[in-house]
């Protein structure tokens, strides 16, 4: 998204799910917002992307996926993977 919308990206941590998250892996991303047929949805991910609640959301998903790398208790994960998969669900 960062790359879409001329953003620098912003430094990753290094989990086991996020291999394509890798900036490597957008450098032949040929979008952009900046081309004409993509104003509309341009302005709605900008729009989305700064709302509280996707922000709240994101906040919560991430912080579940850092548990999960390091949570041992399987009824925690089970928990952590319920609620994560609603975020998911919810967008």
């Amino acid at each position: 998204m960062d790359k879409f919308l001329g953003n620098p990206a912003p430094p990753m941590a290094k989990y086991e799910w996020s291999n394509l998250a890798q900036e490597s892996f957008t450098d032949q991303f040929p979008y952009s917002q900046q081309q004409a047929e993509l104003q509309d949805f341009s302005h709605w991910l900008v729009e989305l992307l700064s709302s509280d609640l996707f922000k709240i959301r994101k906040d919560r998903y991430i912080a579940i996926q850092q548990r999960l790398a390091t949570e041992d208790d399987q009824e925690t994960r089970r928990y952590l993977l319920k609620e994560a998969h609603q975020l998911e669900e919810r967008f």
